[in-house]
């Protein structure tokens, strides 16, 4: 399903995901998706990041599967890269962030 005019003021977050991923992982995230939404004028419900660590180094893989979107994020400054999977929901006027497993 294809959304139009994401509303950022609804923004609500799993417990487990905040007491998951730190909080850069989880600003980095957050500025991937802000961007892309910004810059697109259409986005998919469900936003997937896939999080790796990779020789100590944080991959983050974001993906969309309605509107077809897939890149990867290098990020040399997180401490303690971690292996996740994140989604953002983005339904109506509200965004829920949430690990996969809370789904």
């Amino acid at each position: 399903m294809k959304t139009k005019n994401v509303n950022l003021k609804n923004i609500y977050a799993t417990t487990n995901y905040t007491q998951t991923i730190n909080m850069d992982i989880q600003f980095d995230i957050f500025n991937l998706f802000t961007n892309f939404i910004n810059n697109n004028n259409e986005c998919d419900y469900l936003h997937i990041f896939r999080l790796y660590n990779v020789d100590g180094t944080q991959l983050i893989e974001y993906e969309q599967e309605e509107i077809v979107y897939k890149e990867h994020f290098y990020y040399t400054h997180i401490n303690e890269p971690i292996n996740e999977k994140v989604y953002i929901i983005v339904e109506n006027d509200y965004i829920t962030i949430m690990l996969a497993e809370d789904y």
